[in-house]
């Protein structure tokens, strides 16, 4: 609540800590370093200190969007907790039957993907209408309830209703969360500010799951959950005391249309304005969607039966995925704009890299070893790089429409998440290296609408403007 009141005090503060070498821990330590480093940039350039003290002088706002950072950690910390715990909780309530537990999990998935798609342009709209807090806060408590029933019951029913039922939410892939930060943020900083949030919550994904395998071996599954639940409500107080980001006079009128032809013309109108790239990003995003969710969905009960991971493997894998993460969305994609690689580039580079990972699995047949999962890795810094890139590129070239813009290719994610999880669990119930492959070939075939926007310009070419950036 301090550092919102004194956004400004606090970046100095930060920047204080950093240079004189205080820090009261190792992790925290890292991340300080990490985001000062990050906040330089080369003399001259007006923007020199936004990355860490938050929106352009003529924004009206006193929001920055390292504000918005200090909700996604502790939310996304609250849920690392106990995702190692949940595979095995899963199994044995299904009584170790790997494909049950998965269908139901495919099925529950692609409900949520549904409720998700029919109200998440709405939600888009909702946060052009009202603001981005009332947004950020509701997708906090998409992420409360399901943690909340598995403290109050053993049964897993209610866990999976209200998992799915926070799709009708949005989720916890709000559109409001990057609104927020492009209402903060001008476009050329853009991609290296998501590649920072990416960086701190993946700061969160080292430490949290880890932690919560230990919690749960010494303390009970109970004692874990109550921990997730208490974070994420910290997470949601922070919420409510953000300032908002979207001043009044950039506001628009909402209108909550029924489902019919009508609704399709704004959407229609919307990617007529973005041009072919929003088209590509669309198409790109569907390719990625699909990949993600459907290996998402399947990937642990695969390595539990491929080569008998358990709880600590699991968390041990998940903090070096968030410790490869803040390297590639921090010091590689640095270095990799520094050498002049745009967000197309970056996009590219990072489904090449995504591909070989997910084909990379399928060498678990003829060498069935858990070294070879840590050893695809590897390929996990490059990996990152893509998500910052993305958002980065799709944030350009719109103003007041930019929560309804968001809001859409959250709906694609829901749509295409439809039909991954039923599909790859499918894939898994026949051969459970079939989903990678079919990951693989899926990632290789989004590079092709990522080839066809580096060869034409649009509205979200380099030099678009944003509101971000002017007045």
């Amino acid at each position: 609540a301090a550092a919102a009141a004194a956004p400004p005090a606090a970046g100095c503060q930060a920047r204080d800590a950093v240079r004189s070498g205080r820090f009261e821990s190792a992790v925290v330590a890292s991340l300080q370093v990490l985001l000062a480093q990050l906040a330089l940039r080369p003399p001259g350039e007006k923007t020199a200190e936004l990355l860490l003290t938050g929106a352009p002088d003529d924004s009206g706002s006193e929001a920055t969007w390292w504000m918005v950072a200090l909700v996604l950690v502790p939310q996304y910390a609250g849920l690392a907790l106990v995702v190692p715990v949940l595979p095995r909780l899963k199994l044995q309530f299904f009584g170790g039957d790997s494909g049950k537990a998965a269908r139901v999990q495919s099925l529950m998935e692609s409900t949520r993907a549904i409720l998700t798609f029919c109200v998440t342009s709405d939600l888009g709209k909702l946060a052009d209408a009202v603001g981005r807090r009332p947004l950020v806060i509701l997708s906090v408590l998409c992420t409360l309830g399901p943690l909340l029933s598995l403290v109050l019951t053993s049964n897993l029913y209610p866990y999976f209703a209200l998992f799915t039922l926070a799709g009708a939410m949005g989720g916890q892939s709000s559109p409001a969360v990057s609104a927020y930060v492009a209402d903060c943020v001008p476009n050329q900083d853009r991609a290296q500010t998501f590649g920072i949030i990416g960086a701190l919550v993946g700061g969160s994904l080292m430490v949290a799951p880890l932690l919560g395998s230990y919690i749960a071996d010494g303390f009970g599954m109970t004692e874990l959950f109550r921990l997730a639940v208490a974070i994420e409500v910290l997470a949601a107080l922070i919420a409510c005391v953000i300032p908002e980001s979207l001043p009044e006079s950039r506001r628009t009128p909402f209108f909550l249309s029924a489902l019919s032809l009508k609704k399709a013309q704004p959407l229609l109108d919307l990617f007529e304005t973005g041009g072919a790239n929003l088209y590509s990003l669309a198409l790109f995003r569907v390719f990625q969607s699909i990949a993600g969710k459907g290996l998402s969905t399947v990937t642990f009960f695969a390595l539990a039966q491929l080569v008998s991971f358990n709880d600590v493997d699991f968390g041990v894998l998940i903090i070096l995925y968030g410790a490869t993460g803040i390297l590639g969305q921090s010091v590689l994609l640095r270095m990799l704009m520094r050498c002049g690689c745009k967000e197309m580039t970056l996009l590219m580079l990072g489904q090449f890299a995504t591909a070989a990972q997910a084909g990379g699995f399928l060498l678990l047949g003829p060498f069935p070893s858990k070294a070879l999962v840590f050893a695809l890795l590897a390929f996990a810094p490059l990996s990152a790089v893509a998500d910052p890139a993305f958002t980065a590129a799709l944030t350009k070239g719109f103003g007041e429409d930019l929560g309804f813009v968001l809001g859409v290719f959250n709906a694609i994610d829901g749509f295409t998440s439809f039909l991954a999880p039923f599909v790859f669990s499918l894939l898994f119930s026949v051969n459970p290296f079939y989903p990678f492959a079919v990951g693989c070939a899926l990632h290789l075939a989004a590079v092709g609408p990522v080839v066809a926007m580096l060869r034409q310009p649009s509205v979200l070419d380099e030099d678009s403007e944003s509101p971000a950036s002017s007045p």
